[in-house]
């Protein structure tokens, strides 16, 4: 049995919600939290779960580097190393926040 429980994404019509790299991690969003997996084994096992933005997420890319880039509706868009969460390596918020973000190129 199990205890890692992921919550469903009411974010699930959004195709850019989850990414994953050649390393096997995988990044999820749901509402606007992020959630880091390591699925190289199996079961996959749970590492993180961040709450960077205040509002839901939008949009998130993940790098071979394990730099992941997260977009909210908040207007930000953060960049930030999924080893190590809580420092933001960069943080972009210069959109106009009544134009929400909906993805990342």
């Amino acid at each position: 049995m199990c205890d890692l429980i992921l919550p469903p994404s009411p974010q699930w019509y959004c195709s850019k919600i989850i990414d994953f790299n050649k390393k096997g991690v995988v990044v999820f969003g749901a509402r606007h939290d992020v959630f880091v997996l390591d699925a190289s084994v199996i079961p996959p096992t749970y590492k993180t779960q961040c709450c960077l933005h205040k509002e839901r997420l939008s949009s998130l890319a993940l790098n071979e580097a394990n730099v992941c880039c997260s977009a909210s509706e908040d207007g930000k868009v953060k960049v930030w190393n999924v080893d190590n969460p809580a420092e933001t390596a960069s943080e972009h918020s210069l959109h106009n926040v009544s134009k929400k973000l909906t993805d990342i190129l």
